[in-house]
Parts: structure tokens; C-alpha cells; sequence
């Protein structure tokens, strides 16, 4: 199995087909005046393309997020499973959506946090979340906004 994209939005879902409905997409930071912020919620979305073994299998998954010292958010811990779809054409292989909702995270330092997606036990893919002041970035933007 392997995750084909992975990327944080702020609404996220599946629609009755199995499409992904994406919105506010694919931003990696969030500024802030101050330390520490608290992000009410953020969605983690993906799309995870399964290996014919694995077809009809439970999968689980793990989302977590580490601090610049590696300290891990356990507050920001999530698992679950879901059921690996076997294809609907023969000649693709099958996929399906993966979409977490992290609420109330609270980060406490400055710099790159990093976002970990386990599948089984294994490190399928890491994404950069980067806290930044909002007096660094030029425009001003409002704090607590992703960017």
C-alpha cells in the first residue's frame, strides 16, 4: 500500500461515490502573535492506494503530530481502521479516502511540527506544520489563520 497525497485542509469529507471533498487545502503553517496557539480543528486528508493483497483487509491507521524536539502531541493522537475496497475496474488498482479530523490542538513552540500517518505499524508519510509569528510574514495576516 502507499499514500498517493496526503495534505492538511480546513473541511474535509467523503461523498457518496467516494470522492473527496476538499476545501481550504493544502496550506502547512499557522501563524499566531503569541505562544501557545490553540487550533479549534484541521482536517488530515488523504488518499491511500491498496496492493491486491490487501483487498478487503482492515487497515489501521495511526495520525500523530511531533514537536521540533520530537516530543509527541498525544492530545493530537488519533487511530482507527478502516476496510482496504478492492477495485472497480480490474485494470486499476483500488484506493480510497482517508480523512482525519484533529480538534483543539494545542502547540507550544515555535517551528516545524511534523504530522506522522502510520498504516499497520509503518510510517506511510509525514507532512511539515510549521508554527510561525504572524509579525514574520509580510501582510499581516490575522493570527490563528493557515496558511
Amino acid at each position: 500500500m502507499k499514500v498517493k497525497f496526503l495534505l492538511l485542509a480546513t473541511y474535509a469529507e467523503i461523498g457518496p461515490t467516494g470522492q473527496l471533498y476538499i476545501m481550504g487545502a493544502d496550506f502547512d503553517a499557522f501563524l499566531t502573535a503569541s505562544l501557545p496557539i490553540l487550533v479549534p480543528s484541521f482536517y488530515v486528508v488523504g488518499k491511500i492506494q491498496y496492493d491486491e493483497v490487501e483487498y478487503n483487509n482492515q487497515i489501521n491507521f495511526d495520525v500523530s503530530i511531533i514537536d521540533p524536539d520530537g516530543k509527541s502531541l498525544d492530545y493530537a493522537r488519533t487511530s482507527g481502521s478502516l476496510t482496504a475496497g478492492s477495485p472497480r475496474d480490474p485494470n486499476l488498482p483500488a484506493a480510497g479516502g482517508l480523512i482525519v479530523l484533529i480538534q483543539n490542538c494545542l502547540f507550544q513552540a515555535w517551528g516545524i511540527h511534523w504530522l506522522i500517518v502510520r498504516i499497520n505499524d509503518e510510517e506511510a508519510a509525514r507532512l511539515p506544520i510549521k508554527i510561525e509569528s504572524v509579525d514574520s510574514v509580510a501582510g499581516g495576516l490575522n493570527s490563528n489563520q493557515p496558511r
